[in-house]
């Protein structure tokens, strides 16, 4: 609402002023863009303008604003951190469902052509179809992951998952000579069945992953948590990292349990990364009481960690936000329902059918 003599144009120039805005950060979007339309003198202010027919003509060009002007460069992608991906159909990959969204995710993003570089562990002794190990020089690019007294070393497996190296999937790997045997049963099974060795995994996944960033000189717009596995990559991220990295964390939460991460006592924390923290100038303490387990005060909740770092995290479905909020009404998460990766769920019988199949067709097929 303008007051009396004012036109668009005037009021935009006093919001702009007022919000600390330029005009080179404003894209204005009207259906009267014309001479004597309302919205006339805004396109004369040399304000990138989109004319328009109504509102579902507006939200077709905010989508494409959001997707062309939005969008995370190559150099500056999203960096995607999972324990588990069902890329194709390797049991040692993955356990279920959650591995199986992070498949279709990365697949998706891959036909997209959707700048992503995502983060796993190479499981057993099979070579996932398509992988290569990554080079340095004509070495095989070698991490060292700090974890205790020491370090675990890791080789690096990757797969192009875009045709344009886009979008890339890397997954770590401690069975290798210069580990001892113990560290390099680190990565021989998803989701260990001994406590410690689980534990680890999460640190090679997570502060490996961080380091591989780092190696590979990539700057990430997101950081994107996939559950409290992935809690030790937002750890690497605060120890290693800058603040503008920190302010750009987001989080997945599959389940309303907080058994989905793992619990750790300070003591167990402190073993494994409490000289790391003190190399990088950290306290230990600082990062066990933003996971703190209201449940039990000395115990770290890796899931409790990823909610209170992020600063957006979500559920995975509708009806996963309401009962998560129904349980804990301090709860935050907001509502993003799992897509799946269509290529290669629905039958191919079912493409390019008529729009007029019926519910009979529809049942035969």
């Amino acid at each position: 609402v303008l007051p009396k003599g004012w036109n668009k144009a005037v009021g935009l120039n006093y919001y702009l002023k007022e919000a600390g805005f330029n005009i080179d950060d404003v894209v204005f979007v009207g259906d009267a863009i014309y001479p004597g339309g309302n919205d006339y003198p805004i396109s004369q202010l040399n304000i990138k303008s989109y004319k328009v027919n109504g509102p579902s003509d507006t939200e077709a060009v905010i989508e494409k604003i959001m997707l062309q002007d939005r969008m995370p460069d190559p150099i500056n992608p999203v960096a995607y951190f999972s324990m588990e991906y069902a890329i194709n159909n390797d049991p040692s990959m993955y356990a279920g469902g959650l591995g199986v969204l992070s498949g279709d995710y990365v697949l998706q993003a891959g036909k997209d052509n959707f700048p992503m570089i995502a983060f796993g562990l190479k499981y057993g002794d099979n070579i996932p179809e398509g992988f290569k190990i990554l080079k340095q020089g004509n070495e095989n690019l070698i991490l060292s992951i700090p974890i205790g007294e020491g370090s675990v070393k890791a080789q690096v497996w990757y797969k192009e998952i875009s045709s344009s190296g886009n979008t890339k999937l890397y997954l770590l790997d401690s069975d290798i000579s210069e580990n001892s045997e113990e560290d390099r049963k680190i990565t021989k099974n998803l989701y260990d069945s001994v406590f410690y060795s689980r534990l680890k995994q999460q640190i090679v996944l997570g502060i490996g992953g961080i380091k591989l960033i780092k190696t590979l000189n990539i700057k990430p717009s997101v950081f994107h948590l996939n559950e409290g596995h992935t809690a030790f990559a937002g750890v690497g991220i605060l120890n290693e990292m800058d603040s503008d990295d920190i302010k750009s964390i987001v989080a997945t939460k599959h389940t309303i349990l907080p058994e989905a991460g793992l619990f750790i006592k300070y003591e167990d924390l402190n073993s494994l990364l409490g000289k790391y923290c003190k190399e990088n100038n950290k306290d230990i303490k600082d990062i066990f009481e933003k996971g703190k387990y209201e449940g039990d005060e000395n115990l770290f909740s890796t899931t409790k960690f990823i909610m209170q770092i992020s600063v957006r995290s979500n559920g995975v479905s509708n009806a996963h936000v309401k009962y998560e909020k129904r349980a804990h009404p301090h709860s935050k998460l907001i509502s993003i329902t799992n897509g799946v990766f269509v290529d290669r769920w629905q039958s191919k019988d079912l493409k390019n059918i008529p729009k007029d199949y019926s519910d009979e067709d529809y049942w035969n097929t």
